[in-house]
């Protein structure tokens, strides 16, 4: 027995010395988390997230070009004709050729509108009475009527639109039994697209062509008394026909 606890008592030695045996060392607690500032990180906190946050997108502005100016509507010159001409007026299918004289003023001084047309003058006057010309037929004592019934005239309505006149226009002539709208009809050296009006009664047979441009209406007025209306008319369409329409000082 004497042998055998010195024995025991080295074991016990070395199994201390070799750390097997007896209480195990504490273990150190581990370190808390701590967030990315440095701050411990509290047991309520979430964990720290390893989503990276998205690179915003690069948005490049390109400079839209600057609309093109539009261009002013091109000048349109006065056509160069004879000053004595003849014109074709027909009745029925028959046509009869007279000389014609070319007239030309100004239409609208407020917009630099002129016109031109062959007249019949050996039949015709005209007076240019500065917002119309009217064309009247000649009368051998030289007495006109206060109001007459058979005329041709040319005017222009100044910020009009066709549209606006074509329901009305027909007051500024006559009383009238019945007012209609006619197909556009393209008339004049210049192929002005008109819209057409009709108004009439018992004494007098009204048509208007009415041409829309910039600034305004030009308008032209052709009226009969029913007596003249077969002989006058004809003459009158023969005239129109020729009209041009240009732009003063083109």
């Amino acid at each position: 027995m004497k042998k055998i606890i010195p024995l025991i008592a080295a074991a016990a030695l070395l199994l201390t010395l070799c750390g097997c045996g007896g209480d195990p060392s504490p273990t150190a607690p581990p370190s808390p988390q701590t967030t990315s500032s440095g701050d411990p990180l509290s047991p309520d906190s979430p964990a720290p997230s390893s989503r990276v946050d998205p690179v915003p997108p690069v948005i490049t502005t390109v400079p839209m070009p600057s609309p093109t100016p539009t261009p002013p509507p091109e000048k349109i010159p006065e056509p160069e004709r004879p000053s004595d001409s003849e014109i074709a007026v027909y009745y029925g299918g028959n046509s009869v050729t007279v000389p014609a004289e070319l007239v030309r003023g100004t239409l609208a001084e407020s917009v630099g509108l002129g016109f031109s047309l062959y007249c019949d003058s050996a039949e015709y006057e005209y007076d240019d009475g500065g917002n119309s010309v009217t064309f009247l037929p000649r009368s051998e004592d030289d007495e006109k009527p206060d109001t007459p019934l058979t005329f041709m005239e040319l005017l222009f309505i100044d910020g009009a639109s066709v549209a606006s006149l074509s329901q009305n226009f027909m007051d500024l002539y006559l009383d009238f039994d019945e007012v209609e709208s006619s197909p556009n009809r393209t008339i004049g050296l210049s192929g002005l697209d008109c819209e057409v009006v009709i108004a009439y009664n018992a004494e007098q047979y009204v048509t208007a062509f009415l041409y829309g441009r910039s600034g305004g209406v030009a308008a032209f007025v052709i009226s009969c008394s029913t007596a003249d209306n077969d002989y006058h008319r004809p003459r009158f369409t023969a005239m129109l026909d020729t009209i041009a329409l240009f732009d003063e000082g083109a």
